[in-house]
């Protein structure tokens, strides 16, 4: 499980995590614990999630930081912060255990509307009806989620029209600029 800053998923996305586990009634110190020196959530069944910074660091251009890891599966949050480069890198960490178990490699990656890689290799090509076979776009709305509270929904209503075109209608092609008259395709 990843973000470009650990500390953002520790304080969001891994919040979240937490609640699943509750909702599924897995007991901490029973079903799972939590290592939070090494980053690591051990279940009982012997499986493992990390959590990983995923950030573009200058003195980590290559991701080095990732190497010899193995992972079956991951999962990349709030994709519009991370780069390409650190998106294919993890997918080339996705080879633990695949062919003992037949499984195919899963990337599932989470993000809002931005004007980055993810339009150009997903939403764009989906939205044209052009996406690659071994790819899937799924798009959620705010509205789509049963548990979102109405105050949520309230606020994103006061946004500034790029940002609740964004985070409320789901809009990739929100205006960067409300001067542009043209929108450059990548």
């Amino acid at each position: 499980m990843g973000r470009a800053r650990l500390k953002s998923l520790k304080e969001s996305t891994f919040l979240s995590f937490l609640g699943v586990l509750k909702d599924w009634n897995l007991k901490k110190g029973i079903d799972w614990n939590y290592n939070a020196q090494e980053g690591c959530v051990h279940f009982s069944n012997g499986s493992s999630v990390y959590l990983k910074d995923l950030f573009l660091y200058p003195t980590d251009p290559e991701f080095d930081s990732l190497g010899s890891t193995e992972y079956t599966g991951a999962f990349m949050d709030e994709v519009s912060e991370i780069t390409e480069k650190a998106k294919m890198i993890v997918m080339s960490r996705l080879r633990f255990k695949l062919d003992e178990y037949n499984l195919v490699p899963k990337l599932l990656m989470a993000s809002n509307p931005a004007k980055n890689w993810a339009y150009k290799s997903f939403w764009r090509p989906w939205s044209e009806g052009k996406l690659e076979d071994y790819r899937m776009f799924i798009p959620a709305l705010v509205g789509d989620n049963p548990f979102m509270s109405k105050y949520y929904v309230s606020n994103l209503h006061k946004l500034d029209k790029n940002s609740k075109e964004r985070l409320l209608f789901g809009n990739w092609n929100y205006s960067d600029h409300q001067l542009c008259l043209i929108m450059i395709k990548y």
